[in-house]
């Protein structure tokens, strides 16, 4: 809605509640004069009325209000003139408590002019997201021999595919119950729900004038964004997963994601290789990072080089050399000790951090690392018993995340 509001053609539309939920996605634009609008109205549509068909009645106002919020309806234009003078403080305070957006509009102004602007407007847009998406799925699945011509399209919608490019990754780990749970029941609903997620993400970039390329395939927003391998650049999309991780937290409670991205890469012949590398990092956050849940591919540290170890078998027979006795006795007393041990191991054997990280007692703490000594037969005050540990704990985190690897398709 911000977006149609700054088009130079609607002037005089103008926001007067429900500000805050002006970054609704907006997909149709019709006028609905029947008070019962739940039967005519679909999530994502932007409504007109002129109030003559609530015959001055105002007090049914609320209920259209209720109605259009209930249905996930972007927001409601009022023509005021003869049968709506003014839109009503009752109407204004439940707008704002809603994050309802009501717009006004002078009676002078033609409904049908203002209804073809922002109609050419959304379709414009939809086309133009449609194109930089399919350019986005070419880069990093499609043909390398169509490389100019991807440089050449983008560039017709203001987008650089000639600067050096990162790919990053977020994952939803519970979208579609998280859809469920809001009561998102139509196939339109889902629709509008998802490109208000996408919406949610361009806005992030675009506090830090980064314009992206965006697709969401399943459960997963794959980006790609302009930037430079200079420390203050990788900075800032550093800032920018923490912004998107805190954003998320409060829009959407309880839709729980995980951000990873790769490395810069000078053309976009090594998107590919970037996309790899931010599921790698995500993987990494998803398993590891904790409460953090976001890394960079330079963050993962051991976890490259395990990543490129072809053979997975020798990376369980390295970690039941090592572990074996601690999980079989976990499996069978369901103790947690491995998760103990890295914990202890991460935290640098700091006892509050751990117990505070394990909710357990420091006492219960002191008991689990005995019991690991006993059990393990390796020492954890010897370095290199702890180094070998660490090692081993590491191979277990990771052969759990490299299980599969399922969002680029491969």
């Amino acid at each position: 809605l911000q977006d149609i509001l700054d088009l130079p053609e609607l002037a005089e539309l103008k926001v007067v509640a429900g500000s805050a939920g002006l970054n609704r996605v907006a997909c149709w634009s019709h006028i609905v004069e029947m008070p019962d609008v739940a039967e005519w109205v679909h999530a994502g549509d932007l409504l007109f009325t002129t109030g003559i068909g609530i015959h001055t009645d105002l007090s049914q106002l609320s209920h259209i209000v209720r109605e259009c919020h209930a249905k996930g309806v972007a927001g409601l234009i009022i023509n005021i003139g003869p049968y709506i003078p003014q839109t009503p403080e009752f109407i204004l305070a439940l707008a704002d408590e809603l994050d309802f957006p009501i717009l006004e509009l002078p009676w002078q102004v033609r409904l049908s002019e203002v209804i073809r602007v922002i109609y050419n407007f959304i379709a414009m847009k939809q086309f133009g997201d449609t194109v930089l998406q399919e350019i986005l799925e070419s880069i990093l699945y499609g043909n390398a021999a169509n490389y100019h011509n991807l440089i050449t399209r983008a560039a017709s919608y203001d987008y650089n595919l000639g600067q050096p490019q990162q790919i990053m990754v977020i994952k939803f780990d519970n979208l579609e119950s998280y859809l469920r749970e809001s009561v998102v029941l139509t196939e339109q609903q889902v629709r509008v729900h998802k490109l208000q997620i996408q919406n949610t993400i361009r806005s992030v970039f675009d506090s830090h004038n980064k314009k992206i390329l965006m697709m969401l395939r399943l459960d997963t927003a794959i980006i790609m964004l302009p930037t430079l391998a200079t420390h203050e650049e990788q900075s800032k999309t550093r800032k920018i997963a923490e912004e998107l991780s805190q954003d998320f937290k409060t829009r959407y409670e309880g839709l729980n994601l995980f951000i990873g991205w790769g490395n810069p890469c000078e053309t976009i012949a090594g998107a590919p290789k970037g996309l790899s590398q931010a599921e790698q990092a995500m993987k990494v956050a998803q398993t590891v990072m904790g409460h953090h849940r976001f890394s960079a591919f330079d963050d993962l540290g051991f976890y490259k080089v395990l990543f490129n170890v072809k053979d997975r078998e020798e990376l369980e027979n390295f970690r039941s050399e090592v572990l074996k006795n601690l999980l079989a006795y976990d499996l069978k007393h369901n103790a947690q000790l491995v998760e103990t041990l890295t914990v202890f191991l991460e935290e640098n054997e700091n006892f509050t951090s751990v117990s505070e990280r394990l909710f357990i007692h420091r006492n219960t703490l002191k008991y689990r690392l005995q019991k690991i000594a006993d059990i393990s037969g390796r020492n954890l005050t010897d370095p290199k018993d702890r180094m070998l540990l660490y090692f081993a704990t590491t191979v277990h985190r990771f052969l759990a995340i490299s299980h599969d690897n399922v969002y680029s398709g491969r």
